[in-house]
């Protein structure tokens, strides 16, 4: 999985959560 360098690393929760919410709205 690849993940945008906007969210931080060192939490992988938030960014899966970012990511997961930014992919519903597609």
């Amino acid at each position: 999985m690849l993940a945008p360098p906007g969210p931080p690393l060192h939490n992988p929760k938030g960014s899966f959560r970012h990511l997961h919410r930014l992919y519903s709205i597609k």
